[in-house]
């Protein structure tokens, strides 16, 4: 389906709604206008009806008592019902339970209850009921009252099928109406659309040749409204897609780069472990050159081994959507930390347990505190502190060591990223820490951050998300 035709009809489509809804709200509303002007004139029919009958009830039977005030009370009524009644309206009086004057077509009596209470009677309270659809449509009136000591029920049936028969060409007219707007606007709608949009004509045959590699080629096209607008987009991103390119090649290459260090990394170990291992097997050596020889071969493959569980781990994370979470106690966590770190660290903790998954927030704070060892020089000062702050578990790891450079902060949780490449290498790094540690952080729903002041020292704080206690994640 092409544009224009998609526009033309969701603009049709708004206006026979915006139509429907007018039409809908002006209907409802003549219509109870309608509805209610016929009720009232019932209520104020039979009201004035009830009280004239009442009035001359008691001149003309001011003597009369019981039975014989009924009599002149139904002869008043049946008089004037008589005289103001006509083809679609009738009048009916009842009292207890009877009818003594009747000529509705319809049963009153079997519409309303008796009406009870000390005042039900007093004031000529008028109550409605619709009966009927269509062309048996009324409304039929009850007004109690009372003359002398005697109670009666009047009741007005008040035939109205014309109203509704003027109500419903009332509704098919307004649709009609609104109907016949929607298409002529909706035809306009169309023509005016066909034409604004021929200018896309031009923007697909260029953007096509965009498409096909031509990423020097640009629109050009000047208007004032949103096609031009949408040409500009068009040259921008042209320009964007130039300069993707430029920046794809350039992450290629530091890709090529990425892998040779990497290739690196482990050749270096690799080498170190075939040389040494050469020398046990084809040099005489004593014994402390063969343990000499022995301890390298295992230093070196256990870089080797942390290196690639480094980037295991890292692998493994990124493809992992949710971690298990248990119930942690901070003293047992520490005493943990103080089995794989120097005994020189301060390691302190507020009491409050907290849930996670221990070893990978074990590895996170080693991690963390590896690097604060390494950062601090022969005398390192290292601190990790545990605490509960609200919805989240603070692991904050601080040093006293040479600081990280401003504009390196923002890059020391990338993978492979070492602010200080010579150390870094010589001390076993491979920029994988920070990495490891971001994603376990953000499995757990939390945050990493760091500061740092050259010099001073780095302050490194892992927040990590709170789950209710009867929660867990697997």
């Amino acid at each position: 389906m092409r544009l224009w035709v998609k526009i033309s009809a969701l603009c049709a489509a708004v206006l026979l709604a915006a139509a429907a809804v007018c039409a809908g709200a002006l209907l409802w509303t003549q219509e109870s206008a309608i509805r209610r002007a016929d009720e009232r004139n019932a209520e104020d029919a039979l009201a004035v009806f009830c009280s004239n009958v009442r009035e001359a009830s008691e001149e003309g039977g001011a003597r009369a008592q019981g039975t014989a005030l009924r009599s002149v009370t139904a002869y008043y009524f049946s008089k004037y019902a008589k005289a103001v009644q006509t083809e679609g309206t009738r009048f009916s009086l009842a009292a207890d339970g009877a009818y003594l004057f009747h000529t509705s077509p319809r049963d009153p009596l079997s519409l309303f209850e008796s009406p009870s209470g000390e005042n039900a009677y007093d004031g000529f309270p008028v109550t409605l009921r619709r009966v009927g659809e269509g062309e048996e449509a009324a409304i039929v009136a009850q007004c109690p009252f009372r003359v002398a000591d005697q109670r009666f029920e009047a009741y007005l049936s008040v035939d109205v099928s014309g109203t509704e028969a003027r109500i419903g060409a009332l509704r098919l007219f307004c649709f009609a109406a609104a109907g016949l707007a929607c298409a002529a606007a909706a035809a306009a709608a169309a023509l005016l659309v066909r034409r604004a949009l021929k200018p896309v004509q031009v923007l697909t045959r260029l953007t096509a040749s965009i498409a096909d590699g031509d990423y020097r080629l640009r629109t050009g096209m000047r208007r004032s409204d949103e096609l031009g607008e949408l040409s500009a987009s068009f040259d921008r991103m042209a320009d964007a897609v130039e300069d993707k390119i430029r920046r794809l090649d350039e992450e290629l290459e530091k890709r090529r780069l990425l892998l040779g260090a990497l290739s690196h990394e482990l050749r270096t170990p690799m080498t170190a472990v075939v040389g040494y291992a050469d020398s046990l097997l084809r040099m005489p050596l004593k014994e402390s050159q063969r343990e000499a020889c022995a301890r390298r071969i295992y230093e070196a493959g256990r870089h080797t081994e942390n290196l690639s569980q480094k980037m295991t781990e890292l692998v493994g994370l990124e493809g992992s959507k949710a971690v298990k979470r248990d119930r942690i106690d901070p003293e047992a966590f520490a005493g943990r930390l103080r089995t794989f770190l120097p005994s020189q660290l301060e390691i302190t903790t507020d009491g409050a347990p907290f849930s996670g998954d221990e070893t990978l927030l074990t590895a996170l704070a080693v991690n963390l505190a590896e690097n604060a060892l390494r950062a601090g020089g022969s005398e390192p000062r290292v601190r990790v502190r545990l605490e509960r702050d609200g919805a989240a578990e603070r692991i904050t790891v601080s040093d006293e060591g040479c600081g990280i450079p401003a504009d390196q902060l923002p890059l020391i949780f990338d993978p492979f990223y070492r602010v200080n490449k010579a150390r870094s290498r010589r001390d076993g790094g491979a920029g994988l820490g920070l990495a490891l540690c971001r994603l376990i952080c953000e499995r757990h729903g939390g945050t990493i951050s760091a500061e740092s002041e050259v010099g001073r020292g780095t302050t490194v704080t892992a927040v990590i998300l709170q789950l209710d206690d009867n929660s867990r994640t697997t």
